[in-house]
């Protein structure tokens, strides 16, 4: 039976109100106003078997309909929103995240010894117990805490009971079945539905609240948890990471030996149940329903004021997405990124052949046609007239450079609007290229309106920027924090690791002469205890010199060449290694973004003093450590000195993921480049 009658709405709501929200995926046609809907998740693509026949069907039918329909989309966490963009990538620029919050004055510590008693005794509960609670269906991943439960039971004459409660759910006999199955029938207890007044003092007597979800779109239970001052594990599927942060025990949903790990862990371990108890509350009360309140108006008033004219911003660079490295990922996500506040359009060069335009994400890109790269810069001639085109349109233009074809457009154009130029490395090979395209930068440089550099060393490093200090403007580069700790972990590394017991190693980037792998190579040579991964591609030549290198030193065991990885198994590859290494040796290696990448993830970085950014985002002595370019007896050093001291490893990882949470916040750098931009439009047309 349908859903919906076939009524218009307005028949029954009027249509004077400005927004509706609906609260639950689809929009009914012919809504008056503007119309906002919330999707939870994607639960239904992901993991289709999990869900109701009839419930996928409606979704099928009608979802994409209604975030078409939709001014905004509204969704519960990071992860869902990009789960969103990975199958509705067309509506990346309406889609915004609106956190739940956790009602403190319902879930709270419980003092009174007598209202758990009571609760306990209600249920038959008489010694120490393990909780979950939440709906009894097969993504919550119960079966496998039941398995896990049991090997944590294995040699314990009394273990704590635990305690299954909530509602049943769909597909969920199996779950039941499992206890008896393994003969805890007697230890594993169903509850069902609790009530209201007995959540509290359930969850407060609990010895840990264990949460071992494979997916969800947010997840209340652990955060109603921690607000009682429970400790909790859970695992590092979905939004998860998101709602606990650092405060839980963190597991492998699909891995019912490292579940059980981490239910002995917060069974045996007294001093980590008392700091996850004290830091539980804390991080609750970072989600309120006052915040989601305020975060959900602005969407209403963004919506209302969502026909006004945006700022146009065009980017211009080199490359793009598909194309991989640091700065077409920079460009990539900026771009991305700022289509939520502004109109973007982004113009690059194909590596050769014809010239094309794509969607990407939602963003429209030109890739102009290209007779090859020469000097390591497309010659281009298509680029020259697209610029002028597009230019006509743009509020303000931000160019990435080094990219001497952008300056020359810009100054051959005429155009009269904003000018910003992302600083991102000076000309360091190309030195006959440099001696003609000086006058021309320096000519591109008095034009520009701002110079964006990612760190002071960008600046005083530069013969160019620093005759220009007064324009210049440092923003670093940013990283989405919760997007990268939210991946699902797999063993990427341990996978071809050859001696579990080694500490792995890892460098990713590409096999290019400025990033320093034959100096790491020759390191390596004298470090014992360890395995490289090297992750990337070269040219056929270098990628042979250091295959070559490798076997004449022996090291075909320790040193593992895994290419290019899809962008999941990297962010896994960061998330699997011990140590992140960073060798670059020139100055072309202005600021290093994969030392981001690892340091989210709590790893300590080992680079090179070089005079560019590189050593101002990983610190020497805080987060990692700094040797000299080029030396490989320093960098050996370096290596052997983490890789023996697994404490000062979790020392610098640890200051490491807390640098990059609080410096290097993506949003927070979108936000500051995204002022910036429409300052200098501003300006421009003040003028």
């Amino acid at each position: 039976m349908s859903n919906f009658l076939p009524v218009s709405y307005r028949h029954y709501f009027g249509d004077k109100a400005q927004v509706t929200h609906f609260f639950n995926y689809i929009v009914p046609p012919k809504v008056a106003g503007k119309t906002v809907v919330t999707v939870h998740d994607m639960v239904y693509k992901t993991f289709p078997e999990t869900v109701r026949g009839r419930t996928r069907y409606m979704l099928d039918t009608g979802l994409k309909k209604s975030m078409k329909r939709a001014s905004r989309i509204v969704t519960d966490s990071e992860f869902s929103r990009q789960e969103i963009i990975r199958y509705f990538p067309q509506f990346a620029d309406k889609i915004r995240v609106v956190y739940c919050g956790v009602n403190t004055e319902k879930f709270h510590p419980v003092d009174d010894p007598a209202q758990i008693s009571a609760v306990k005794e209600k249920y038959g509960i008489d010694r120490d117990y393990f909780l979950y609670l939440g709906t009894v269906e097969p993504r919550k991943n119960l079966e496998r805490l039941i398995e896990a439960y049991d090997r944590f039971c294995q040699g314990k004459e009394t273990p704590p009971y635990l305690v299954l409660a909530g509602g049943k759910g769909w597909l969920d006999s199996g779950i039941y079945k499992k206890a008896e199955e393994l003969g805890r029938g007697d230890l594993v207890k169903f509850t069902e539905y609790v009530p209201d007044e007995m959540l509290c003092p359930l969850m407060c007597g609990a010895l840990a609240f264990v949460f071992p979800s494979i997916y969800e779109g947010f997840g209340m239970p652990p955060l109603e948890a921690m607000a009682c001052g429970v400790p909790v594990l859970t695992t590092h599927a979905a939004s998860l990471p998101e709602v606990v942060g650092e405060d839980a025990v963190v597991t492998d949903p699909y891995s019912p030996e490292d579940i059980a790990a981490g239910l002995e862990r917060l069974y045996t371990d007294e001093a980590l149940r008392q700091r996850l108890k004290a830091a539980g509350p804390k991080r609750a009360a970072q989600f309120t329903w006052e915040r989601s309140a305020e975060q959900l108006y602005a969407v209403y008033q963004e919506a209302c004021v969502s026909e006004q004219r945006k700022l146009h911003i065009l980017q211009v660079n080199k490359a793009y997405y598909p194309h991989i490295g640091g700065i077409e990922s920079l460009v990539r996500t900026f771009s991305r990124e700022l289509q939520k506040r502004a109109e973007v359009k982004v113009l690059v060069c194909q590596e050769k052949g014809k010239g094309e335009d794509r969607v990407v994400e939602g963003v429209p890109v030109h890739y102009a046609s290209s007779l090859g790269t020469y000097f390591s810069c497309p010659l281009s001639f298509s680029f020259l007239r697209k610029f002028r085109e597009m230019a006509k349109w743009a509020d303000v233009v931000e160019f990435h450079v080094p990219f001497p074809l952008a300056d020359l457009a810009c100054l051959l154009s005429g155009y009269r609007g904003g000018v910003v130029i992302a600083w991102h490395s000076d000309v360091v090979r190309q030195k006959t290229l440099l001696r003609f395209y000086k006058p021309l930068l320096m000519k591109f440089l008095r034009r520009a309106d701002c110079i964006i550099a990612a760190t002071e060393g960008h600046i005083t490093s530069s013969p160019f920027l620093t005759q220009f200090r007064e324009k210049c403007r440092i923003i670093p580069y940013g990283i989405d924090v919760q997007a990268y700790r939210s991946v699902e972990r797999k063993p990427i590394l341990r996978q071809v690791q050859q001696n579990p017991e080694t500490v792995r190693v890892l460098f990713v980037g590409r096999f290019v002469y400025y990033k320093g792998i034959e100096v790491l190579l020759h390191a390596f040579a004298g470090v014992h205890g360890c395995e490289l991964f090297l992750v990337g591609h070269g040219t056929p030549e270098m990628e042979e010199k250091l295959h070559r290198m490798t076997e004449e030193a022996h090291m075909a065991a320790q040193v593992h060449f895994l290419g290019n990885l899809p962008e999941e198994d990297l962010r896994a590859a960061f998330a699997d290694c011990d140590i992140f290494v960073l060798p670059s040796v020139a100055n072309s290696e202005a600021f290093g973004i994969v030392q981001q990448e690892a340091m989210v993830y709590g790893k300590p970085v080992i680079n090179t003093a070089l005079p560019t950014g590189v050593p101002h985002v990983s610190l020497d002595g805080v987060t990692g450590i700094t040797v000299p370019p080029e030396d490989a007896d320093a960098l050996a050093e370096a290596i052997q000195k983490l890789a023996d001291d697994k404490a000062l490893r979790e020392q610098y990882g640890s200051a490491a993921a807390k640098r990059v949470a609080e410096e290097y916040e993506e949003k927070d750098v979108v936000d500051k480049v995204y002022a910036t931009l429409k300052e200098v439009a501003e300006r421009r047309q003040r003028k």
